[in-house]
């Protein structure tokens, strides 16, 4: 019995790991997003000069 409730548990720590993951993913993409418009911003300000 002790078995059978560890197996789920298991799952829901792997399932909840790959969804840390993934939002950890997806913030670090989107902190690459910000930093090429921020480049984008300085290099169109530098064209205006």
């Amino acid at each position: 019995m002790y078995a059978y409730l560890t197996v789920p548990n298991f799952e829901f720590q792997v399932s909840s790991f790959k969804f840390q993951v993934s939002s950890f993913k997806f913030q670090v993409s989107s902190f690459k997003f910000q930093v090429s418009s921020f480049k984008f911003r300085v290099s169109s300000f530098k064209f205006q000069i």
